[in-house]
């Protein structure tokens, strides 16, 4: 597979309230149906990985509804939306893509950061 153009926030308030929505476009040579699995996992701004390196997955099916949030069926553009903890550490976070195809190819890691920053009131 072939993972591009994530999208995920730059920069968010420090709000328990608040969703942060990840998104990645994923093609393979052999065709959407040959992707098995896309996923992330993220490292905290102290260095470790977040929900002990649990791999998020993310979908391309339509769900209007939350964790998925995924406007478009079959776009290739895969989705996942979780709340922001509230002990969620400030700083950096580094968001991991990857993906697998049926053949059990795994793509390397496709990086984008976000910045967790203290609510401005």
């Amino acid at each position: 597979p072939v993972l591009f153009n994530p999208q995920t926030p730059a920069r968010m308030e420090n709000r328990s309230q608040d969703q942060i929505q990840v998104n990645i476009s994923v093609s393979d040579p052999q065709g959407a149906a040959d992707i098995d699995s896309v996923y992330f996992k993220f490292l905290k701004p102290d260095g470790h990985f977040g929900a002990n390196g649990f791999h998020f997955l993310l979908l391309d099916e339509g769900h209007t509804e939350l964790p998925f949030r995924d406007e478009v069926a079959g776009d290739g553009r895969f989705s996942y939306n979780f709340p922001i903890l509230p002990d969620a550490l400030l700083g950096s976070y580094q968001f991991l893509f990857f993906s697998r195809d049926k053949a059990g190819n795994l793509t390397s890691p496709i990086t984008a950061l976000f910045e967790l920053v203290p609510l401005e009131r």
